[in-house]
């Protein structure tokens, strides 16, 4: 076996267009990494956003809920 045929057949190293593949698969596999990136770092400033949201929001329910303890109440004035 020699070791100049035992290269996968159908693969030629000095052929541009193998290096131009390779180079579009590349440039591909960026694109989808930064656009995966972008997506990651959205989801995570919304997530963050909704967690304030959340916390406000419960921030203002307990402090109705505490409010509410302390109403006038009526007391019995009607005329007998």
């Amino acid at each position: 076996m020699d070791l100049e045929h035992s290269a996968v057949e159908g693969r030629k190293r000095g052929d541009p267009e193998v290096y131009d593949k390779a180079i579009e698969r590349r440039l591909r596999r960026k694109m989808k990494n930064r656009e995966s990136a972008t997506k990651a770092s959205y989801l995570e400033e919304q997530n963050i956003r909704l967690k304030k949201e959340k916390e406000f929001d419960s921030k203002v329910l307990s402090e109705l809920s505490a409010g509410s303890n302390y109403q006038l109440r009526r007391t019995s004035s009607a005329y007998l």
